[in-house]
């Protein structure tokens, strides 16, 4: 007779998940002239403040998105 040791049942890992972070707001009275400079400063896409109604193609309050 042969002995089989039980067997526990697979453990379940959560994956891995990055956390949401919101986007840097940019620093008062930050101007950029062109939404590529906000996004290379981090500050894309710009609400209030930095909001600008050239920057936002869609018309939403959010521009450079």
């Amino acid at each position: 007779m042969v002995v089989v040791p039980p067997v526990d049942p697979p453990t379940r890992v959560a994956p891995l998940v990055a956390p949401l972070v919101p986007p840097p707001a940019p620093a008062p009275g930050a101007y950029y002239s062109e939404c590529a400079d906000a996004r290379a400063a981090g500050a894309a896409p710009l609400c209030v403040p930095g909001y600008r109604s050239e920057f936002d193609r869609d018309d939403g309050g959010v521009a450079c998105e």
